[in-house]
């Protein structure tokens, strides 16, 4: 009877030490489930930072540029479209101010002290020239139209080397190779919306 009774009021001594035992089992096991929830939760971010800075660092490069940042962004890293946008655009515009103010400066020492170097940068300028005839003709429109068009041999690294020859201000060609730079990272996300529509 006084073990009935013990028990009716909240059990016995070793019934109540195993239920205490159950219940921070259970409390241990949520609190290792959270920790490994945020452990999966920073590693997801941290590959998402690691994918974007890449997406950035593409965006910079004259092979690349925008138009090429952005479908491997989607394609091989798996962002979201708008993440490799926001991304690529940032960094397609990051060598725009470093090449329309180093270039001249730049050109000039090749020239004293690197004659092979002269010849090549004679090439490229001549080459440049050849392909900005919109931008010689129609100024700021021209070198926004010029960028805009995600095709080979355009973009800002092109457009910049233009702006120089040309003699084009630096603050009109940064802006327009800034709207530039927008209307093709949006050509090229309606491109790929359309092509993954298609598929």
């Amino acid at each position: 009877m006084a073990l009935v009774s013990r028990v009716r009021k909240g059990g016995t001594k070793w019934q109540k030490t195993e239920i205490g035992a159950k219940i921070k089992a259970a409390r241990k096991k949520r609190r290792k489930k959270k920790r490994n929830e945020r452990g999966f939760a920073s590693l997801k971010i941290e590959s998402v930072l690691n994918k974007l800075i890449l997406t950035f660092l593409l965006a910079m490069l004259p092979l690349t540029e925008l138009r090429g940042s952005i479908p491997v962004a989607v394609v091989s890293f798996h962002l979201p479209l708008s993440y490799a946008f926001i991304a690529s655009v940032l960094g397609n515009l990051v060598p725009i101010i470093p090449i329309l103010c180093l270039i001249e400066h730049f050109s000039n020492w090749i020239n004293r002290h690197f004659p092979i170097g002269r010849a090549i940068l004679e090439w490229i300028f001549h080459r440049t020239r050849r392909r900005a005839r919109i931008v010689e003709k129609y100024g700021w429109i021209g070198m926004m139209l010029f960028v805009a068009v995600p095709i080979p041999g355009s973009g800002i690294w092109t457009g910049s080397i233009a702006a120089f020859l040309l003699g084009m201000s630096r603050r009109t060609a940064f802006v327009a190779m800034t709207f530039g730079v927008l209307i093709a990272g949006v050509l090229i996300m309606l491109g790929i919306k359309g092509i993954t529509k298609l598929i």
